[in-house]
Formats: C-alpha cells, sequence, structure tokens
C-alpha cells in the first residue's frame, strides 16, 4: 500500500495516487496545487521515444522538465507550473499513436519541513 511508503501522503482529499496520461496536442494552463504541505513526485511509465522537437514538457516556475520512460522527479506543486505536448508534424506521422502517449504515475509526497506533529495537524483537518 502506498500509505506504508515513507513520506507518501496517502488517503486526504489532496493525495491520491494516480496515473496521468497526455495525448499529443495536450496544453494544461498554469495551475497550482492548494498548498505547499505536499510535494508531488512523477514517475514515468512511458513516454515518446525518438521523437524530434515534441516531447512533452512541464513548466514549474521558470524551469522546464522533460519526461523520461523509468525516470522519476519530484516538484512543489504549490508553484505555479504548466504542460504542454506539442509534437512535430513529421513525428506524428512517424510513429504509431499509441508510442506517443505519456503515461505518468502520481503520488503526493508530505513537504520535507514538515514535523510529524504538522503532518499530524493536517491530516486531522482533511481525514480520509
Amino acid at each position: 500500500s502506498f500509505r506504508n511508503i515513507a513520506g507518501v501522503s496517502a488517503g486526504r482529499f489532496f493525495a491520491s495516487p494516480c496515473a496521468s496520461t497526455m495525448n499529443p496536442g495536450t496544453h494544461i494552463d498554469l495551475h497550482c496545487g492548494p498548498s505547499n504541505v505536499r510535494h508531488r513526485l512523477h514517475f514515468c511509465l512511458q513516454a515518446p521515444k525518438g521523437v524530434a522537437a515534441g516531447r512533452p514538457k512541464l513548466r514549474v516556475a521558470n524551469k522546464e522538465v522533460t519526461w523520461s520512460e523509468g525516470v522519476s522527479f519530484v516538484f512543489d506543486d504549490s508553484i505555479v507550473h504548466s504542460a504542454t505536448y506539442s509534437p512535430c508534424e513529421e513525428d506524428r506521422g512517424s510513429v504509431d499513436s499509441a508510442s506517443l502517449l505519456r503515461i505518468v504515475l502520481i503520488i503526493d509526497l508530505w513537504h520535507p519541513s514538515l514535523s510529524d506533529e504538522e503532518r499530524r495537524a493536517v491530516a486531522d483537518l482533511y481525514p480520509s
């Protein structure tokens, strides 16, 4: 269970592990999470291979990240962020559509600066 992994804040209204898919042509506008009590882990299960300039991208503040299969990264989702996936036309015709899909496992983690007491207080505010 995710609840047994150190740092995972599963079972709260804002902390349910999920899979996220992104198709070519997707744009997720600037947004931010409700609080800085969590960090968000993205573990890439599938990323498009062999595409030229059209890799899906996540922009957090002024930093841009691309997903790579088997690689994870963590970010503070209370910071404004957006995602874009605009593959080149030549990429669209050169590979099948299933291989262009980006699939990410998203897991919410407690902000590492929170004490156990602060985590309990937040958990009491948002019971599962």
